[in-house]
């Protein structure tokens, strides 16, 4: 593990210790305690065992899980009951790359990536009822519905680790993700305004944008979106908001003091509201780690 905080170092080593503890016999991880394997939490764990350090024969079942839940045609479904629930592809796709043995899993996940995505208008709609541009190709949560800001950005995370950055699906994306970005700064689900209703932004899918869009847009572009969730980072104690919102800061080389003890605050709330879900231990992993080792190598694996 790279050298830490003592507070951060804590973090880190508790979420592991949680994760870890919802390894799965034949591999794989669940998403909660005693829960059934889950391809998201594992493609999550694997990334957060990674970033600090554990060796890849450790890592290796549960990768080889994700393979065995690897569908014909390269997407990786949610689970057997919901084929058309591909998200977690993207997800697959980051925790395959960079280990030879799973060379083939991640380049046929991210061709099925290149070769998908949401529906789309082939016309604008009326700029009085949508703001955004439906013509630009992203992806969705499930087959035959629209591009949404998660999906596109995860599925931009992973072609752009996977060396399609300059591909046109990935700038096609990074323009879908600025299309969307609310006029004040920041990002939500996908949308902007409907008729006269201005969505507003969530630190959560803000973080997240900031961290694909890193290696694709100019800073000056987002730098109201930077903004916001300088101003919002500690406020909101999910694992969600402060685990992304702290990952976009690190994206843009800002690192917010308090960042170690905001992330302690956060995994204690666990004594509240019951253990969190392997994503969002994994997430808090990642931030606690993100100012020290940089953003890229946490999802791309490769250490500079």
């Amino acid at each position: 593990m790279v050298a830490l905080s003592p507070e951060a170092s804590e973090v880190a080593k508790r979420c592991l210790a949680q994760i870890e503890g919802r390894g799965l016999a034949g591999g794989g991880f669940s998403g909660s305690d005693g829960g059934d394997f889950r391809p998201d939490a594992t493609a999550w764990a694997v990334m957060a065992l990674r970033a600090t350090g554990v060796a890849p024969d450790r890592m290796y079942a549960a990768r080889d899980r994700l393979v065995k839940a690897q569908s014909p045609d390269g997407s990786v479904p949610v689970s057997p009951d919901q084929p058309k629930a591909v998200w977690p592809t993207a997800l697959a796709a980051l925790a395959w790359h960079g280990e030879a043995p799973f060379a083939d899993a991640e380049t046929r996940a991210l061709g099925y990536l290149l070769g998908s995505g949401g529906i789309r208008w082939q016309e604008r709609a009326d700029e009085a009822e949508m703001a955004v541009d439906p013509r630009l190709w992203g992806w969705s949560w499930v087959l035959g519905t629209f591009s949404w800001v998660e999906p596109t950005a995860l599925a931009l995370m992973a072609l752009t680790a996977g060396g399609h950055a300059t591909h046109a699906r990935a700038k096609e994306a990074a323009a879908l993700l600025l299309d969307r970005q609310l006029a004040g700064g920041g990002w939500n689900f996908g949308a902007t305004r409907v008729y006269r209703n201005v969505h507003a932004a969530s630190p959560e899918m803000t973080g997240l944008v900031l961290v694909a869009a890193r290696d694709h847009v100019p800073r000056e572009t987002v730098d109201k979106s930077i903004g916001y969730v300088r101003g919002t980072v500690g406020r909101y104690m999910t694992p969600l908001a402060l685990g992304w919102g702290l990952l976009g800061l690190a994206a843009w080389d800002d690192a917010p003091d308090g960042a170690a003890a905001w992330l302690g605050e956060c995994l204690g709330r666990q004594g509240l509201y019951g253990p969190y879900d392997t994503t969002y231990l994994a997430l808090l992993v990642l931030a606690a780690m993100a100012h020290h080792s940089g953003v890229g190598p946490l999802f791309s694996g490769v250490r500079s």
